[in-house]
């Protein structure tokens, strides 16, 4: 918050200010844009995961792709007429690391980044209904399968209700390999039990009447 009373996000030592409300979260635009033009901005999900960004160009006219303070080339398509961009060491220090863009530059995936800058709290919690769950941030993911090298695939909870498709994939070990945590509702709600479970709490919903 400003001495005036409003709100700003920092990312990578530069300022943001809230723009516009988008689809999944809201446009950030950076504070410099009105007396330097700077056209910087971010497109973060309300679970502060940063779901689009700008592209940079280099002075051999290469355009990258800027994320987390490391770059990437584009490397080919993905389905929808998305492409896919892969990490510029790919070559010299073989960096897997990769990220799926939708067509109009929103973020689809990341898959081999380093999550260690992250924010977000990842924990397993265990339901009163006997569920081990996924808290990523604010959002909850139960396993949906596995996936290669042993690891599993975590779907959101809210797949079947609400058809959010935002899922992570976890290494055998239970790091987080690539995170697609677009969601499309907000988050749910849990209290801990003194039990140490955790009870899923509904709002803004009346009780059902016993007849």
């Amino acid at each position: 918050m400003t001495a005036r009373g409003k709100e700003r996000l920092v990312f990578h030592d530069f300022t943001y200010y809230k723009q516009s409300r988008t689809k999944s979260g809201f446009r950030w635009g950076c504070t410099k844009n009105r007396w330097h033009k700077c056209k910087a901005y971010l497109h973060l999900a309300d679970d502060l995961t940063i779901v689009r960004t700008n592209f940079i160009y280099t002075t051999r006219g290469q355009k990258l792709l800027m994320y987390d303070k490391f770059t990437f080339f584009r490397s080919g398509w993905v389905r929808n007429g998305g492409s896919r961009y892969s990490c510029s060491h790919s070559v010299t220090k073989r960096c897997k690391a990769h990220i799926h863009v939708h067509k109009d530059c929103v973020i689809l995936m990341t898959q081999s980044l380093p999550y260690t800058t992250t924010t977000l709290t990842t924990m397993f919690i265990h339901t009163t209904r006997g569920q081990k769950l996924l808290m990523y941030g604010k959002y909850s993911f139960y396993r949906s399968g596995p996936i290669r090298n042993g690891g599993s695939r975590y779907s959101c909870s809210r797949l079947s209700s609400q058809q959010c498709k935002a899922h992570i994939h976890l290494s055998k070990d239970d790091d987080i390999l690539m995170v697609q945590a677009a969601h499309n509702h907000d988050p749910d709600t849990y209290l801990k039990t003194k039990a140490g479970l955790y009870l899923k709490v509904y709002l803004n919903k009346e009780p059902k009447r016993i007849v």
